[in-house]
Parts: C-alpha cells; sequence; structure tokens
C-alpha cells in the first residue's frame, strides 16, 4: 500500500479514550470493506504522525484488533488486515441465571455458573454465624 487515503480522527473532547475511538474506526472500516484482506497499514509511527497523537494510542488500537483477529504482524514487513477476518466472538450462549446448569446430584463445575443449591440450610446458617461471631 503506497498510501493510505482512509479518513482517521479523534476528537479529544470525547470522552473515549483516542486509543478506543482509533480502534472503533479502524474496525468499522475493516467491518464495512474500506480496509480488506491483506492490506498493510501504515506503521504505528506513521500513523501517529498524522493524526497527531502518541505512538501509544496507535499501539493500543492496533493491539486491541491484533487480539480480535482482524490485523496480523508480519515481522520486517509491517502490520496487515488479516487474510480470514475473525468472526465476532459469540456472545455468552449458556443457560440463564434462573436456569438449571446441571443435573441433579452434580456440581457444574463451568466458570460463571455457581452451585449454589446447598446454601440455604440450618448448617450454612450456623456457619455464618459463627464466622461472623469470631
Amino acid at each position: 500500500m503506497a498510501t493510505f487515503d482512509l479518513p482517521l480522527t479523534v476528537d479529544r473532547e470525547r470522552p473515549e479514550p483516542l486509543g478506543v475511538q482509533l480502534a472503533d474506526q479502524l474496525r468499522a472500516a475493516l467491518r464495512d470493506g474500506r480496509l480488506v484482506a491483506g492490506e498493510r497499514l501504515p506503521s504505528g509511527r506513521a500513523l501517529a504522525a498524522a493524526l497527531g497523537v502518541s505512538r501509544t494510542v496507535v499501539t493500543e488500537a492496533y493491539g486491541q484488533l491484533y487480539a480480535e483477529g482482524w490485523l496480523e504482524g508480519r515481522h520486517g514487513s509491517g502490520t496487515y488486515v488479516t487474510e480470514v477476518v475473525a468472526a465476532p466472538r459469540p456472545v455468552w450462549e449458556g443457560p440463564g441465571p434462573h436456569e438449571p446448569v446441571a443435573p441433579d446430584g452434580m456440581v457444574d463445575l463451568r466458570p460463571g455458573a455457581p452451585w449454589v443449591a446447598g446454601l440455604d440450610g440450618p448448617a450454612w446458617r450456623r456457619a455464618w454465624r459463627m464466622a461472623a461471631s469470631a
């Protein structure tokens, strides 16, 4: 890519950090096809100079897009749009907050689904009273 003519701006008056603003604009350009697979992005230093921001701002934006699978680095060559753009990660599709997460008698050890069925008995209340009085 010889030139980079994607209109990017940052607004210092907005409450969002500059890196978030930049990442959002780049992500939108990726989603709507203004940036295509294999396209080379400007170096962090060049983009920071063009936008009048610190290199850290661009590094944060690029880093977020790397983590989301939109960008990849090629050693000695630069930052590119990935060939296979990552699909957005699905939102949690597990049971809702009031749905059972495991059959009776089993403890589900998946993160985010604590087993609370045994927390209503007299032994539990006694344990709480003892702990509170200690």
